[in-house]
């Protein structure tokens, strides 16, 4: 598994609302949105929320750095209202499955 396949995948199930992501996420992973928003969701609440008309869409995906089972990087996001967001992203996987993820919200919109 490498950032750029999740991501991939990530964007796959976001703009086609289909589950393509929840086999590649380890059951215990919980997402954590940090930001003024901060908020958190367990695996299954985020892809309840990813195939959802309430999810936001991502782009313009750039991995910044990937080994040892972490990577960081950037994309944007679009949300349901047509806000844009710059999104930073940390990962850590093992066994194939990712275990954890953070993503730093911008409080502006981009220009996605």
């Amino acid at each position: 598994m490498d950032a750029k396949h999740i991501l991939s995948l990530w964007e796959k199930t976001l703009s086609e609302k289909v589950d393509y992501l929840s086999e590649h996420l380890a059951d215990e992973l919980v997402i954590d949105f940090l930001g003024n928003d901060s908020s958190s969701q367990t695996k299954d609440e985020h892809i309840a929320w990813c195939v959802s008309d309430e999810s936001a869409t991502i782009g313009n995906v750039n991995v910044i750095f990937e080994g040892n089972g972490i990577a960081v990087g950037t994309h944007t996001a679009v949300n349901a209202e047509g806000e844009g967001r710059d999104i930073m992203f940390y990962g850590k996987f093992k066994n194939q499955k990712l275990i954890e993820w953070k993503v730093l919200v911008s409080v502006h919109q981009s220009n996605a």
